[in-house]
C-alpha cells in the first residue's frame, strides 16, 4: 500500500487520472439525483445548455473587449467578489464573464447586470474546460477562495492566462497541502498570484507554493461589497406599513430546521413583543413546511401582505430579500452555527446590530473579531438564546453600533488593493 501511495505521488498523470475519475463520479450522481431531483434536473439541463451557449458564441461575441473570468462557488464568494468586478464594469474596457458552481448562486445572479455574461461552470473534465477556455480565451482568470478545478487550472495554464486568487484563506488541513497532492500545487501556482484574508494564510502558500508569481496579505473584499451596497426600499415598505405601532424586529437571517430549537421557545413566548421575520436559508416549500412544524405558530409570508394580512411573525420564502431586511433589525440571529458552518455576519454588522449566532463558526476572522468586540453573542441552547435578547440594552446596542463602524473603518480597502493589482496586470499584458 505505501509502495502504491508512493508511485502515485511521485506520478503527475496518475493523480490527475484519480481525479478525472472523481469527476466523472460526481457527474454521475448529479445525472442520477436529477432522476429523481427536480432541482439537480434542472441543474444538469442548465449546465448542459449553459456550455452550448459557450459553444455557439460568435468569434467576436465580446466585441473586441479583453474578457476577465471571474468564478465564484455559491452567493457568499460572489459577494467577495462583487465589489472588484463593479470596479471593472464601471470602467467599461473588459467583457467580464461571471460563473458559479452551485444553484445557491446562479439562481440569485443569472441576471446580475454588472456582469456580460453569467453561466454555470461545466463539470470539470478535460474537454469541457479546453472548449470553454478556447472559446472565452480571457486575459486574467479570478477565482475566488478555494473552488479549485484542475482540468480548469490546466487549461489556463496551458495558455498561459494569468490566475488570481482572491479572498484566500486556508489552513494546512486542507487536501492540497496533503504530501500526496504536491502536483496539485504546482499546477495551482503557475502564473497564480494569490491575495489572502490573514497573515496565517499568506504564510501557509508561501510556505509550501514555490512558483507562485505574488502572495500577498489584503483582508476581505467582502467588507467593501457590504459596505458598497445599497438597501432596495421595496422590500421594506410592506414591514414598515403594517408594524404600527413599531415593535422591535428581530431578523432570523439564514436558519435551518436545526435553528429552530433554539429560537422557537422564545418567539412563542414573546410573539407579541417583537416583529418576529424568519428568512429561511433554503426557500423551498418543503423546508419551509419543516421549519413551521416546529414553529408551531401561524405566520404569514412577506410577499403577501400586501393583501392586507398581518402578523407578528412574517416568513421569507423568496431568495435576495435578506441583507435589505437587516436596515430594520433591533437584534439579528445568523444561521448555521447549530449545523456545518455559520453564513455571513459582516451584513447585519454593517448596520450596527447586535448578532446572536451558534458555536459552529470556525475559519471565520470577522466572527472572531466580532465576539471579541462584544458585536456577536454565542448562545448553545434556548435558554441562551433568550437570555442574549433580553440583555441587549440601548447602552449596549449604542456601543455595538459604534464598534462595528469603527470596524468597516480599519478593515476596507482590500477590493482596492486587488482592484490595482488587476489594473496593473492588465496594463502590463496590453504592454506585451
Amino acid at each position: 500500500m505505501v509502495v502504491a501511495f508512493e508511485k502515485i505521488r511521485r506520478n503527475y498523470r496518475e493523480i490527475l487520472l484519480i481525479y478525472s475519475i472523481i469527476i466523472s463520479l460526481l457527474s454521475l450522481v448529479l445525472r442520477l439525483g436529477g432522476l429523481f431531483i427536480p432541482k439537480f434536473k434542472k441543474w444538469n439541463k442548465d449546465r448542459t445548455q449553459h456550455l452550448k451557449i459557450v459553444k455557439d458564441l460568435p468569434p467576436n461575441f465580446s466585441h473586441s473587449r479583453p474578457v476577465i473570468w471571474f468564478h465564484c462557488a455559491s452567493l457568499g464568494e460572489f459577494e467577495q467578489a462583487r465589489s472588484i468586478i463593479e470596479k471593472l464594469y464601471d470602467q467599461k474596457k473588459h467583457f467580464l464573464f461571471l460563473t458559479l458552481f452551485s444553484p445557491s448562486g446562479y439562481e440569485v445572479r443569472k441576471n446580475y447586470q454588472k456582469a456580460d455574461l453569467v453561466l454555470y461552470l461545466p463539470i470539470d473534465t478535460r474537454k469541457n474546460m479546453a472548449l470553454i477556455v478556447n472559446k472565452i480565451m480571457p486575459i486574467l482568470f479570478v477565482g475566488v477562495k478555494y473552488d479549485f478545478w484542475w482540468h480548469l487550472f490546466e487549461c489556463l495554464n496551458k495558455h498561459q492566462i494569468p490566475k488570481f486568487f482572491i479572498a484566500m484563506k486556508m489552513d494546512e488541513n486542507h487536501y492540497v497541502f496533503n504530501r500526496f497532492a504536491k502536483k496539485y500545487l504546482e499546477i495551482l501556482g503557475e502564473n497564480a498570484s494569490f491575495f489572502c484574508q490573514d497573515q496565517a494564510t499568506s504564510t501557509l502558500l508561501l510556505n509550501k507554493i514555490s512558483n507562485a508569481k505574488t502572495i500577498k496579505t489584503v483582508g476581505d473584499p467582502r467588507v467593501d461589497s457590504v459596505v458598497e451596497r445599497k438597501v432596495n426600499a421595496e422590500t421594506l415598505a410592506p414591514l414598515i406599513q403594517a408594524n404600527i405601532p413599531p415593535k422591535k424586529v428581530i431578523i432570523y437571517g439564514s436558519i435551518y430546521v436545526e435553528c429552530m430549537d433554539i429560537i422557537t421557545p422564545f418567539i412563542q413566548k414573546y410573539e407579541h413583543d417583537y416583529l418576529h421575520i424568519l428568512v429561511p436559508h433554503d426557500v423551498s416549500k418543503g423546508n419551509i413546511s419543516d421549519i413551521a412544524k416546529k414553529l408551531s405558530k401561524p405566520f404569514i409570508f412577506l410577499n403577501e401582505m400586501n393583501k392586507g394580512l398581518t402578523s407578528n411573525i412574517i416568513m421569507v420564502n423568496e431568495i435576495g430579500k435578506l441583507f435589505d431586511l437587516y436596515t430594520l433589525a433591533e437584534i439579528v440571529y445568523i444561521g448555521g452555527g447549530f449545523t456545518k458552518n455559520l453564513h455571513n455576519t459582516l451584513e447585519p454588522a454593517r448596520f450596527g446590530v447586535p448578532i446572536i449566532i451558534g458555536p459552529k463558526h470556525r475559519g471565520f476572522e470577522e466572527v472572531d473579531a466580532f465576539l471579541e468586540l462584544g458585536i456577536a453573542i454565542e448562545v448553545k441552547n434556548a435558554a441562551e438564546f433568550t437570555q442574549a435578547v433580553l440583555s441587549q440594552s440601548l447602552e449596549k446596542r449604542a456601543d455595538i453600533k459604534i464598534k462595528s463602524g469603527e470596524y468597516f473603518t480599519e478593515n476596507d480597502q482590500a477590493s482596492y488593493k486587488i482592484f490595482s493589482e488587476i489594473s496593473g496586470q492588465l496594463h502590463l499584458k496590453k504592454r506585451l
